[in-house]
């Protein structure tokens, strides 16, 4: 459910995006917008990585013994 959810979301947001880069290239703005708000979009989900995970710290590896059946 909550993948499907994330998935609408993306979805609707593309569409937006294609939405308004053909308004923005029709109107004759370039791709210059486009790319700000791309810009925008990396430098909010890292900060947004960053608040909820402050600190990564290496995984120690597991040692698991495999069983035959």
């Amino acid at each position: 459910m909550v993948t499907s959810f994330g998935a609408l979301c993306g979805n609707f947001s593309g569409m937006g995006i294609v939405w308004l880069a053909g308004r923005l290239l029709t109107a004759g703005h370039g791709y210059g917008p486009l790319l700000i708000i791309a810009a925008g979009s990396y430098l909010v989900a890292l900060t947004w990585l960053h608040i909820w995970v402050p600190r990564l710290e290496s995984a120690e590896p597991e040692l698991t013994v495999m069983q035959t059946v």
